[in-house]
């Protein structure tokens, strides 16, 4: 298990979970990830949250919280493009941001359950492993050895069943699952149980999940499969984007169909 920066393990080669979603969507995609790159204040937040809650002694070393300006003013602008400069590498956050950051943290801190699952746990770590033949890996966000546990952060809008159920598919938490448990199972740490522990950002809410065998074993198949895509891909340098592709046959016209609603209106 490596202990290094989340920049360290994005640089590294092998493939990720994320890179397996880009895969899956197209394989042109991870090959040219540098145009489909994702940023934005809704990731800035998410990192910000699983620092605040995970390795809080780093915050103020990685974040900090822009002063209230008036920006419509020369001397507003003058004072914050002094206070960017000073904020160095660090992220910018707004005074709104922290506040709903703070609950977030509180939500997760005061629920016996989140306390339970933390306590003690590895966080942040990453583990290098091959399946099927290619190199993988995954950082996860803790990992409780004492209960064989591993915890991932969300935070989200709705935190419900219903709607985490739905997030878990569109984001293919079930892939994550499965990859992470596989992983780590593979350098022989014991994963029996893989939580999700999610926080609303507005009502702050928190709910606790984990997937069914179902759902686990859909996202097993799930990565197998697109870890096959990658390796045809690289052995035959060849990476479609909206090509019509299966099972190693790329056509170069795609026969598409109209949206149901088409048919009723």
């Amino acid at each position: 298990m490596l202990k290094i920066s989340n920049a360290e393990y994005h640089a590294r080669p092998e493939i990720s979970k994320s890179q397996l979603d880009m895969i899956r969507d197209a394989p042109y995609k991870f090959k040219n990830a540098h145009l489909y790159r994702k940023e934005g204040a809704q990731f800035v937040m998410g990192s910000a949250f699983h620092t605040m809650v995970l390795e809080p002694e780093l915050f103020n070393s990685e974040y900090v919280v822009a002063p209230s300006l008036e920006l419509r003013t020369k001397a507003g602008k003058e004072a914050m493009a002094e206070f960017t400069a000073s904020a160095g590498s660090r992220a910018i956050l707004k005074a709104d941001e922290y506040e709903t950051l703070q609950k977030m943290t509180e939500a997760v801190n005061n629920n016996i359950y989140c306390k339970a699952l933390l306590s003690g746990a590895i966080v942040e770590g990453s583990v290098i492993s091959n399946l099927e033949g290619v190199p993988v890996r995954a950082r996860f966000d803790a990992y409780n050895q004492k209960i064989n546990c591993l915890i991932d952060l969300k935070s989200t809008v709705d935190a419900s069943p219903a709607a985490f159920a739905k997030s878990a598919a569109n984001y293919r938490y079930h892939v994550q699952d499965a990859f992470y448990g596989d992983i780590l199972a593979n350098e022989g740490y014991a994963v029996d149980k893989f939580v999700f522990i999610v926080v609303s950002k507005t009502t702050h809410e928190v709910g606790i999940y984990d997937l069914d065998n179902t759902a686990r074993e859909f996202g097993r198949d799930s990565y197998i499969k697109d870890l096959e895509t990658y390796k045809w891909c690289k052995e035959n340098n060849t990476w479609p984007l909206y090509e019509d592709f299966e099972s190693g046959e790329v056509k170069p016209v795609r026969t598409i169909t109209l949206p149901n609603y088409a048919y009723y209106q």
